[in-house]
């Protein structure tokens, strides 16, 4: 069972006598509460700390009827806004380390970015994804991806076409297992149009690809099309 943000969260009362580590654990059960990885198979997943599943239960079919929680999403976001707001405080006491001043500051970017999230406004900005895909079923080797979606949650939807969606994970990851049957081979000169390509994800898949095969490869274009207002 998935423990419900009042009872996983820090009190906030005692949140800045946390360590570092606490709140970026709690930071990111948050992330995948209310912003969850883009699902598209079993093998683009989204990067997370290798020891993320030590120290938060697993996802269970209870999770729709928790995000849709208004008590709890209410107190999630009281307890970023605290986390929030103790940056003042952080910058004065801080300002002779410079390491730790960088890792707060992207500690509170992070609830800052997750607020906004939780507030289900178009506000809610860029939001960074991280995706890994394998290169051919019989290697270990990976290909990694950064996209960044803007907030689906606005009255007429016009940011569609900024999103990453999980057919777009699908294929990228189909071309990813195996590129000569679909014509990526070193010697083709090729010329690529992505139409409907939300935040371009199988382009760059394409283009990392590509980085990977070098100045061998024949001449190649892509270009990744969609409309954003």
């Amino acid at each position: 069972m998935l423990l419900p943000p009042t009872v996983r969260l820090p009190t906030i009362r005692r949140i800045a006598s946390y360590p570092v580590n606490d709140l970026r654990e709690a930071l990111l059960y948050l992330r995948r509460l209310y912003n969850p990885q883009v699902q598209g198979s079993r093998r683009c997943q989204r990067e997370v700390p290798s020891n993320a599943d030590d120290k938060f239960t697993q996802i269970d079919g209870g999770l729709d009827e928790l995000r849709s929680d208004t008590f709890e999403r209410s107190y999630a976001m009281r307890w970023l806004t605290s986390l929030v707001s103790l940056t003042a405080d952080w910058d004065s006491e801080l300002t002779s380390d410079s390491s730790h001043s960088k890792e707060w500051e992207s500690i509170v970017q992070e609830a800052a970015s997750l607020l906004a999230v939780c507030s289900g406004s178009a506000g809610a900005g860029v939001i960074v994804r991280d995706f890994v895909f394998k290169l051919g079923s019989e290697t270990e080797q990976t290909l990694k991806v950064q996209v960044k979606d803007l907030s689906l949650d606005n009255k007429d939807y016009g940011s569609v076409g900024a999103q990453t969606w999980g057919g777009a994970c699908v294929l990228a990851e189909t071309i990813l297992d195996d590129p000569v049957s679909f014509g990526l081979s070193v010697t083709n000169e090729l010329r690529i149009l992505e139409l409907g390509a939300g935040t371009g994800l199988v382009s760059l898949a394409l283009g990392k690809l590509f980085e990977c095969a070098g100045p061998l490869m024949s001449s190649r274009t892509i270009i990744a099309t969609d409309y954003y207002p």
